[in-house]
């Protein structure tokens, strides 16, 4: 090409160029790591309350490995956030901390956050039964089970 040439198509292979690193841009965001889940001691404590200090959890499931005093591994807590957040409750999603004990058993549930109504929120927070059916479930081979949790809604009388 001569320079004249090449002068006036600078521009359109500029915003080509642009183009191509926006669209590179957005495909890598798109293959990044979810964020770990984000636990703190004191929610360990809720279930473990001879826990005193977090590890990294389970490579399949994620989450956080509750370690005890003597430095034992007491069970496994998971959260359902990030990686249920496309499935919306009532109205919105819903944040749960998962509980497992050291045999990767369901020992408690409870609810973080919600995108639902305040209203609906403390209904099912003060539904003991609900939030009781799940002690004592186990994990089914090859599932993580943070997935039944934010599908079921329990059914109060209004």
């Amino acid at each position: 090409m001569n320079a004249p040439r090449l002068a006036r198509h600078l521009p359109r292979l500029y915003r080509l160029a642009v183009l191509a690193a926006v669209a590179a841009l957005v495909s890598a965001a798109g293959v990044q790591p979810r964020p770990p889940d984000r636990i703190e001691l004191p929610d360990a404590q809720t279930f473990f309350p001879e826990a005193a200090a977090l590890a990294t959890g389970d490579p399949r499931l994620g989450g956080q490995t509750v370690i005890g005093r003597s430095g034992e591994a007491l069970g496994l807590l998971l959260t359902t956030s990030p990686h249920t957040d496309n499935l919306i409750g009532y109205a919105g999603p819903s944040n749960l901390l998962i509980a497992l004990d050291s045999q990767r058993r369901v020992i408690g549930v409870r609810l973080l956050t919600s995108g639902d109504t305040r209203a609906h929120v403390d209904e099912v927070r003060q539904n003991a039964p609900f939030w009781r059916q799940f002690s004592g479930r186990e994990r089914a081979a090859g599932s993580v089970p943070a997935t039944i949790f934010v599908t079921r809604k329990p059914r109060l009388s209004g």
